[in-house]
């Protein structure tokens, strides 16, 4: 059994996104080979270019020199992925990421909304048939097979159809226990539920720290749901080597006295990753006039999805609609950052307070990350109110 188990592991691992940890699928995920052998899906490879400045591998930094349309998938993978693939029960041409507990049914991501009401498990968790589906696999891995099915036509054909036949086979027995479920035939069409309406949800933006300290978040959400789309990935991912920057301007409609910063944790914590630094300048661009500088070569700690809590040795007063930029240096990779879809601005404080933020004007050698989409981690900022 537990060889069953590690095997399975490996198979879901390289079927995998080593990026977004998505399986990868015949449309929106595809396999796309780089230039140096490995393998990401075609919803991140279009990012790297924005993370490292040209489309660098984020495993060897080797240069791609196509563009990331140009990438070819690869192949082998593809026909893995295609073979294994359920459709969408409501949308036939996507491929599903999840199906219902509840009514067995396979949906696609365009799908999650309308059934968040149910328990939503990965496609890849669904295991029949998928015990024969590794055996083949196994199989094909042994000389004497690989070399029969390089000369042999009919035994590659003979591959394919088993396959095919096995992944029919699920779709079959899923749109079987559908139709048990529901007290159907299988000639009834399928109608998507009615979207249920999200209950309004009370200002999670602001809180009460200690000491009429105020913590003030920029987003909602800090972490984004493992089902989000992939385009809006749970990770912002730092250059490893150092050139990267994040910032942000920030306002307030009152004065305030400005105490830290929320940082976003590492996903994956490495021993060389750091702060290279922590700068406030007294301006709107990246290399204004510098306030303070903290946190040197500070390490990063634990993957928690959270923020890491980084209080300045100073307040820094600022006036009314004064602005200033705070500015990080990070080396390392993978840090949780702020949900873009519940980003907010401007945002309302305590006391009828209204904080105000922006991208800077980005100066000098620094490489900016790209907020307005990707929005990176620096995500909270502690402050007291001035006088």
């Amino acid at each position: 059994m537990e060889a069953r188990t590690n095997y399975r592991e490996a198979l879901d691992e390289f079927l995998t996104c080593f990026i977004c940890n998505a399986r990868y699928n015949t449309q929106s995920r595809r396999p796309l080979a780089l230039f140096c052998g490995h393998t990401f899906c075609s919803s991140c490879v279009p990012h790297f270019k924005l993370v490292f400045g040209q489309l660098n591998c984020p495993i060897d930094h080797i240069n791609e020199v196509r563009t990331a349309a140009a990438i070819p998938p690869n192949q082998h993978l593809l026909g893995i992925v295609g073979t294994m693939e359920i459709a969408c029960v409501y949308h036939p041409n996507m491929p599903a990421d999840f199906y219902a507990m509840e009514t067995v049914e396979p949906l696609c991501e365009g799908c999650y909304d309308y059934f968040s009401g149910l328990t939503l498990k990965e496609m890849k968790e669904l295991v029949f048939p998928d015990f024969l589906l590794a055996k083949i696999e196994e199989l094909t891995r042994l000389p004497a097979v690989q070399q029969g099915l390089r000369s042999n036509a009919a035994l590659q054909g003979q591959v394919t159809n088993i396959r095919s036949i096995l992944n029919n086979e699920k779709q079959k027995v899923l749109y079987a226990l559908q139709n048990l479920s529901k007290g159907l035939n299988a000639a009834t069409t399928r109608q998507l539920p009615v979207k249920p309406t999200p209950a309004p949800v009370a200002p999670t933006h602001y809180r009460l720290v200690e000491n009429n300290v105020y913590e003030i978040c920029r987003f909602r959400r800090i972490v984004p749901p493992a089902t989000q789309a992939t385009e809006e990935s749970k990770q912002w991912w730092v250059s490893a080597n150092g050139r990267q920057v994040d910032a942000m301007v920030v306002w307030a409609s009152v004065p305030i006295n400005l105490c830290g910063i929320g940082l976003g944790k590492e996903v994956v914590p490495k021993a060389n990753s750091k702060i290279e630094y922590v700068d406030v300048l007294r301006g709107t661009t990246t290399q204004a006039q510098q306030i303070l500088r903290q946190y040197t070569n500070t390490a990063y700690s634990g993957p928690d999805p959270q923020v890491m809590q980084l209080y300045f040795s100073q307040a820094i007063p600022l006036r009314a609609n004064e602005k200033c930029t705070i500015k990080v240096k990070p080396v390392g990779r993978g840090m949780f950052y702020g949900d873009p879809s519940s980003r907010i601005e401007p945002l309302e404080g305590p006391n009828g307070s209204v904080f105000y933020f922006d991208d800077p004007a980005y100066e000098g050698g620094d490489f900016q990350n790209g907020q307005s989409k990707w929005a990176g981690p620096i995500v909270k900022l502690y402050f007291t109110f001035g006088r």
